[in-house]
């Protein structure tokens, strides 16, 4: 199993740690899971630490949202829970966060029965008294439904009083280019675009390029998706990304938004989906980068010698999630040598991926399950023998090891027939939309209709 013992007790003080679980018997089991339910999502979280190319913290940059304005903010709702406490942090009296309480119960037919999607308006105004800074509202705007508000407002005489309005909303379009001068993360960011719209783009994007090495200074970008505003231009909601183009180098890239049988997907300019069967890279591009690449030759870290790398190194921290790059049947799961805690899974196609140094695996997997693409599978970690946390990921095609960051897989679908002339039609409507709007850089145009 080991050709040089001479050179593995040699490299490194490790050595007789990562010696002793090398040789741990073979356990394709379910030795640890993690007791939180298996996702099936495959959206990103932007919540979440977002990192540039090199992996540095980018500083958080406050998107529509929350837009800052003399005497007035804007924020989205979500659900009760942070209305009341967005409020509370701003600043505002315990006793005016309790009439809203008080109201939000009366107006609401349940818990939580408010537009989550929407964003609550406050207009506020600051004072002194007895040395104390006081701020309080002069009129808030809670979302019930679409266009439906219970408006909290303070008379000169400082008594609240609250009411149900109505405003007309309109679905409009918003129309951002912009021109990447470090990572695309911090650029797009910046542009004051929804982080809902922010993750679908990058959720999307992701399926067709590899932001490790893909994306490079001076290349382009231009987003359009859906918003509601009312006659005096207030967001309401932010609806979903229609188009997204993105200029690489001397490629090109179209995506657009089409619906057919009731589920939204994005195609390229022909029709295909840009759902590949196997993805490049089984973790959000934003937690992860690359730290050691496929090929032969590689000196190893840990045993001090040459040999060929047959897989791509991801350095991400400890827990991040693992997805599977494809659907398939999990054929190998448990602790397997050098590879620590290792899941395999068996594709269409002749295609295989392979998974390591996990931390742990996700709840009820085992072999023989079948698993969606992007579902988590498990987690990141450092067993078996690793110099940190990252994941080592595997590509197989026909039983030969080849590069993950190449590998060509079919699309998931082709439109065809009618279907594709109705998607002809769809993506017309967007590029006629979109030229509409004209070009904006760092800003927004607005198409109503």
């Amino acid at each position: 199993m080991y050709k040089n013992f001479g050179a593995f007790f040699t490299s490194c003080a490790l050595g007789i740690v990562v010696y002793s679980n090398y040789f741990k018997p073979l356990n394709f089991q379910d030795i640890s899971c993690d007791q939180e339910t298996v996702l099936n999502n495959s959206e990103l979280d932007v919540s979440s630490i977002l990192s540039d190319e090199k992996g540095d913290e980018i500083e958080e940059v406050k998107a529509e949202e929350e837009i800052q304005q003399p005497s007035s903010y804007v924020f989205l709702a979500k659900h009760q829970q942070n209305v009341v406490g967005t409020l509370n942090k701003k600043g505002f009296s315990a006793q005016d966060i309790q009439y809203v309480k008080q109201e939000l119960k009366k107006h609401s037919h349940r818990k939580n029965s408010i537009d989550s999607t929407s964003n609550v308006f406050v207009k506020y105004s600051d004072s002194k008294k007895d040395n104390q800074n006081l701020r309080n509202w002069v009129e808030v705007d809670i979302p019930l439904s679409s266009g439906k508000f219970v408006r909290i407002s303070r008379s000169p005489n400082d008594i609240l009083s609250a009411s149900i309005i109505r405003v007309d909303v309109k679905k409009s379009f918003r129309r951002v280019d912009g021109t990447i001068n470090s990572s695309f993360y911090k650029t797009i960011l910046k542009m004051a675009i929804p982080q809902k719209i922010v993750k679908e783009t990058i959720n999307y994007l992701s399926h067709i390029m590899n932001f490790q090495h893909g994306v490079k200074k001076g290349d382009r970008f231009e987003i359009m998706y859906e918003e509601q505003r009312d006659s005096d231009g207030r967001l309401h909601k932010v609806g979903g990304l229609v188009y997204v183009g993105f200029i690489n180098g001397r490629t090109f890239h179209k995506l657009y938004q089409h619906s057919r049988s009731g589920i939204t997907d994005f195609f390229d300019e022909s029709g295909k989906s840009i759902r590949r069967s196997i993805l490049q890279t089984p973790l959000d591009p934003r937690k992860m980068r690359v730290t050691s690449a496929f090929g032969r030759n590689r000196l190893h870290p840990i045993r001090g010698y040459r040999r060929d790398h047959k897989g791509v190194d991801f350095g991400a921290p400890t827990g991040t999630h693992v997805k599977a790059a494809g659907q398939g049947v999990v054929v190998k799961i448990g602790y397997y040598g050098d590879y620590g805690k290792y899941v395999k899974i068996r594709h269409g196609n002749g295609f295989e991926t392979a998974y390591a140094h996990l931390s742990r695996f996700a709840c009820n997997l085992k072999k023989g399950t079948k698993v969606s693409q992007n579902q988590v599978i498990g987690y990141v970690g450092s067993t078996g023998m690793a110099t940190g946390p990252h994941l080592h990921f595997e590509v197989i095609k026909n039983g030969v090891h080849i590069n993950p960051m190449t590998v060509k897989s079919a699309p998931s679908q082709q439109l065809s027939g009618r279907e594709l002339k109705y998607f002809q039609q769809a993506k017309k409507n967007i590029e006629i939309k979109f030229a509409s709007l004209g070009k904006e850089n760092s800003s927004s145009s607005v198409y109503s209709g």
